[in-house]
């Protein structure tokens, strides 16, 4: 089934990588319409440059501060689109719309299934002490799955899914705090959870993404081509950031992918060594240890 649009999430403080995500979706796709889920809780920014050199959107938001909630306002905002929702630390290693259209579950996932979930829960998911006070409808439905993204039918979710988790307001909070962890990531796995319970959509597992932090990656050369097939479509460096991309596993992909946004852009080589630096005046500490962490690796 077709996917409509995609949806980028990003803030003040990870712009640096949705430059490096968008770049990465135009490098294997010029032609589906990308949207930019501006999140301005940290600060306003300046987009109109990626805007014009990548064609890129900003979708209209009531709300101009709604923190990683704002991932979730394409559920209560669209009318019968199929979404591609993705965060801005992800970059594609090849185009993954072809595949994601073979499917027509109205949520594609990819699903975890812990030897013990509720370990699990409890580390990345949900407070469940909470959980079950506030919701005890819930029922775990065999799986959990990463947020960062996912392909929706935003025609079998409405705004009244998300009511009764979610105060609908700028800096948008949980109706009951200390519940849902991750922010949208404990929401959207408990909406998940009891929509399929009772039958109100269906999903599918796929294989979409692996971890920017798994060594596996070092096999991947996009300048090369050099893309195992068995790989999935994404790289995804969830977790928090240093500000710099120099440190991160798999950062020649990530450089690879930041040349390629520059290349687009007018005087992009100065702007590319401005920005740079700026992040190292930034983050010192991050920088030097990047640097003592390569003398000791040499």
């Amino acid at each position: 089934m077709k996917i409509d649009k995609i949806y980028v999430a990003c803030c003040k403080a990870d712009f640096y990588l949705t430059k490096i995500c968008v770049a990465s979706i135009r490098y294997w796709n010029n032609s589906i319409p990308v949207y930019l889920l501006k999140d301005r809780s940290q600060g306003d920014f300046n987009t109109t440059e990626l805007e014009r050199a990548f064609n890129v959107f900003i979708l209209p938001m009531k709300y101009q501060q709604l923190g990683a909630y704002g991932k979730l306002y394409p559920f209560i905002e669209e009318n019968g689109s199929r979404i591609f929702v993705i965060d801005s630390d992800i970059v594609w290693i090849r185009d993954i719309i072809p595949e994601l259209e073979v499917f027509s579950e109205d949520i594609i996932i990819q699903c975890d299934v812990p030897v013990d979930p509720e370990k699990e829960m409890n580390q990345w998911y949900f407070n469940t002490v909470n959980l079950y006070k506030h919701y005890n409808q819930y029922h775990y439905p065999g799986f959990l799955f990463n947020t960062g993204q996912f392909v929706c039918n935003t025609s079998s979710f409405s705004k009244e899914d998300f009511d009764e988790t979610i105060h609908w307001k700028e800096k948008a909070s949980p109706v009951f705090e200390n519940t849902f962890l991750c922010e949208d990531q404990g929401i959207l796995n408990y909406a998940v959870a009891k929509k399929t319970e009772s039958s109100s959509v269906t999903y599918r597992h796929h294989n979409l993404f692996i971890w920017g932090y798994d060594p596996a990656i070092n096999e991947i050369d996009i300048k090369q081509n050099n893309i195992p097939n068995h790989f999935p479509s994404l790289i995804h460096w969830f977790g928090n950031k240093t500000g710099l991309i120099t440190g991160l596993p798999g950062s020649k992909i990530l450089k690879f992918y930041d040349a390629c946004y520059y290349s687009k852009i007018d005087n992009g080589r100065i702007k590319k060594n401005i920005s740079g630096l700026c992040r190292v005046i930034k983050h010192p500490v991050a920088y030097l240890k990047t640097i003592i962490k390569k003398i000791i690796n040499r």
